[in-house]
C-alpha cells in the first residue's frame, strides 16, 4: 500500500519528520534560521572549495579498469539474473 493511501503510515511519517523540529530550523519562508547559517562553513572551508572536490584544480587521469572485462553474456533478454557486484568482485 502506498504511504499516501494509508493514513496510519502518513501519521507515522509525519511524527518522524516532526521529531527533527523543523520549526526550530527554518523560518516561515522555509529558509534556514540564522543559527544554522552561522555554523555553515565559509570561504575555503566549504566542501565545494576544496581542491579534492573542485575538478578544475586537481586534474589527473582516472585509473579505471577496462569495463569490458566485467561483461556478462546474456543469451536471451530477460532470462538471466546477475548481481552487479559479483562480476566486479571476481
Amino acid at each position: 500500500m502506498n504511504v499516501v493511501q494509508s493514513p496510519e503510515h502518513l501519521y507515522v511519517l509525519e511524527q518522524w519528520m516532526r521529531s527533527y523540529k523543523p520549526e526550530e530550523l527554518f523560518d516561515a519562508n522555509g529558509s534556514p534560521v540564522a543559527a544554522i547559517c552561522h555554523v555553515a562553513p565559509t570561504g575555503a572551508k566549504r566542501l565545494g572549495a576544496t581542491p579534492y572536490v573542485n575538478g578544475g584544480v586537481l586534474r589527473r587521469a582516472l585509473r579505471i579498469p577496462d569495463f569490458r572485462k566485467y561483461g556478462v553474456t546474456v543469451p536471451h533478454l530477460g532470462r538471466i539474473e546477475v548481481e552487479n557486484t559479483r562480476p566486479l568482485g571476481s
